[in-house]
């Protein structure tokens, strides 16, 4: 009798001993393009869990990291493209602050709290951080942005960094809660500010629910199915929707006669306007980029002209260049003359990213063992980054190396690009 009940006592101790089942958090990397971490159960950037719980990142969009420095328990998934993801187990209680390499200073950082573990179902969520919730200081900061950072600026990234930047100033003013500062730097992250051509896209679906997201042109603002969609008039997606140009969802009223012979309720939907074909030149699609650019006329596309050299050769070329951060698009017009090859940068596709610079193509040609090796000059940049790159022609496609350094002398981007010559 002694023995089973000493036998009893050893299995409920080890019941009670027993480690909870690990349970594993998920967290999006650069959703909808914008630099945030998101938490999918707690919708911010802050994870909370139990210790023995894992951590799974997953990237939404190209060119970030999930990476911490600090001791304990450093990790670093490295600058990924999407698609990609990267687990982390916390062992320890404590707070566990990430952020992505490249974006950083942007504010695209996290945090993760580890709990201790218990031998009880007890709750192990916290309070979520404090909410935003003064408009009127985040309006203020948002002016304050639009004064001292031009929504023209050369560079999306550089429009960011300065929004950013005004943010932290007017939190350390006293100005704006620290909690509403991640509101004004995402306002600016999610804005055409900086990116030529882009344009707000208000869609609404069927059901009712608008969605603001930033598109390369008018014409890729197309309605889901069974729903509608506007391009906005404001640059930000955080004031896009729901004004005079794009109204908000239209709703349905129902008014019942109470008379003593009641009538069917009557109902009333508004219909949003039709938009015309296009506005501006950059609203018309390119189905081939070789074939020209298109040009609106009264609101219709018109097909355009081939880019020709004074020789009646094609002088475009159309192609990518690879990177750890991703693929970018290359459209570049040359022609060659005397040994040199000389041109422009485009950016014509009708989706991004597109590489773009503001200096020139110049190069030298000469002939190697392997065909008609050019020699770029290298590409300077409005940031003071320059690349250097070669390529080698072989009929009508040309590759090669590039290395893009900072004006430290840094590298910031290596890889391989390749393109290939309109017929």
């Amino acid at each position: 009798m002694q023995s089973r009940r000493a036998l009893g006592v050893a299995v409920a101790l080890l019941c009670l001993a027993a480690p909870l089942r690990a349970a594993t958090k998920t967290v999006e990397v650069g959703p909808n393009d914008m630099l945030i971490f998101l938490d999918e159960e707690s919708g911010t950037n802050t994870t909370t869990i139990t210790a023995g719980d894992t951590v799974k990142w997953v990237w939404m969009s190209s060119g970030h990291s999930t990476t911490r420095t600090d001791m304990p328990q450093a990790w670093d998934s490295g600058i990924q493209a999407a698609p990609f993801d990267f687990s982390q187990t916390f062992s320890n209680p404590g707070t566990y602050d990430y952020h992505c390499t490249p974006h950083q200073a942007f504010g695209m950082v996290g945090t993760v709290i580890v709990q201790p573990a218990t031998g009880g179902p007890t709750s192990t969520t916290l309070p979520p951080p404090p909410a935003c919730t003064d408009a009127e200081a985040v309006a203020n900061a948002r002016v304050q942005v639009d004064a001292e950072c031009p929504c023209g600026a050369a560079h999306h990234r550089a429009y960011v960094r300065c929004a950013a930047a005004v943010a932290r100033a007017a939190v350390s003013a006293g100005l704006l809660p620290k909690a509403c500062k991640a509101t004004v730097k995402r306002c600016a992250a999610k804005s055409t500010c900086g990116r030529p051509r882009s344009v707000t896209c208000c869609r609404t679906t069927a059901k009712g629910v608008q969605m603001c997201s930033i598109k390369p042109t008018g014409v890729a603002c197309k309605p889901p199915k069974g729903g509608s969609s506007c391009v906005g008039d404001r640059p930000s997606c955080c004031d896009a929707c729901g004004g005079a140009v794009c109204p908000s969802p239209a709703t349905t009223t129902t008014s019942t006669n109470t008379t003593l012979r009641p009538t069917a309720p009557t109902t009333t939907t508004s219909t949003p306007p039709l938009l015309l074909e296009c506005l501006v030149d950059a609203d018309c699609p390119l189905a081939n980029v070789c074939d020209g650019l298109p040009r609106c006329v009264g609101g219709v596309c018109l097909a355009g002209a081939p880019s020709l050299c004074p020789d009646g050769t094609p002088a475009l070329w159309v192609g990518t260049a690879s990177s750890l951060t991703g693929l970018v698009n290359l459209e570049f017009a040359i022609c060659a003359a005397d040994g040199f090859v000389s041109g422009t940068f485009e950016c014509l596709s009708d989706f991004l990213p597109c590489f773009a610079v503001e200096s020139s193509i110049f190069g030298t040609t000469f002939v190697s063992v392997d065909g008609l090796t050019i020699l770029f000059d290298p590409l300077v940049f409005a940031t003071g980054d320059s690349c250097t790159f070669d390529g080698l022609l072989v009929g009508r496609t040309m590759g090669g190396d590039f290395v893009c350094v900072d004006p430290f002398g840094f590298i910031v981007s290596a890889g391989t690009w390749d393109a290939s010559r309109c017929p």
